[in-house]
């Protein structure tokens, strides 16, 4: 499978709010949570269709959606 797009989540800026989640249809963030805080993770990021759904729920600007 080849990606359509690159996600990138800023960790500085993420605060796992986890509305990136319910807005991926392809359901590939998830949240995770280490020592370093809470923050969203792109599992399986070659499946991405590059819809920006992710992006344009982020209330904090954490998440930039780049065509491959």
């Amino acid at each position: 499978m080849i990606a359509l797009a690159s996600v990138w989540i800023d960790h500085t800026r993420c605060v796992g709010c986890e509305a990136c989640i319910s807005a991926c249809p392809k359901n590939l963030i998830r949240i995770e949570k280490d020592l370093c805080g809470i923050t969203a993770r792109i599992d399986h990021p070659q499946r991405c269709v590059g819809c920006g759904s992710c992006a344009l729920v982020c209330g904090v600007g954490a998440i930039t959606v780049y065509e491959d």
